[in-house]
């Protein structure tokens, strides 16, 4: 593959995955560092040769969602420590600044992604909610992958959104392109 083509599918990889990962994330500079990460690790498997017989998207989703859950396990658990007096210039941590881990917030994610996948009910139809929703993927990325016809995306979506409204959670209004 020409450095041309591999630069059209970092163009359509990356702002998707940034999307998705935000998203999961709530921190734009996180996402935006685990999407580059992720689209590099598809650039060098195209490189080696190596042949996809599924949309690159999905293995470029795999990765980016590896690379999340890592990047959440190392991420530095804040301890309070007990103090006699509070240092001079010290303040509290809170959850906004920026560097902090977010932990909280991936669990949350992990346990709305949950409810709605049990409104759902059925597991393909929750799958294909979630590709279509979270991770931004086209109708016939989910039919490839999946192994399905579009049309069978499309009434399977249809039903899953017509489930996921009955879930007690605000869901994502977007669509994807």
């Amino acid at each position: 593959m020409s450095e041309a083509h591999l630069e059209v599918l970092v163009r359509d990889l990356l702002p998707r995955l940034v999307t998705s990962l935000r998203e999961m994330t709530h921190d734009e500079q996180t996402a935006e560092n685990i999407a580059a990460r992720a689209c590099m690790v598809v650039i060098n498997e195209v490189r080696k040769g190596t042949v996809f017989h599924r949309p690159v998207i999905a293995y470029a989703t795999t990765v980016a969602r590896r690379m999340a859950i890592d990047h959440w396990r190392s991420a530095a658990v804040r301890r309070e420590e007990p103090v006699a007096e509070i240092p001079e210039g010290s303040r509290p941590a809170t959850a906004g600044e920026p560097g902090n881990g977010h932990p909280g917030e991936r669990l949350e994610f992990e346990e709305l992604l949950r409810i709605v996948q049990k409104a759902i009910g059925d597991q393909r139809q929750a799958r294909i909610w979630e590709l279509h929703h979270i991770w931004l993927w086209k109708g016939t990325e989910i039919a490839e992958t999946l192994g399905i016809s579009p049309s069978t995306v499309s009434r399977e979506l249809r039903r899953a959104n017509e489930r996921a409204r009955s879930a007690p959670v605000p869901l994502p209004r977007r669509e994807a392109d």
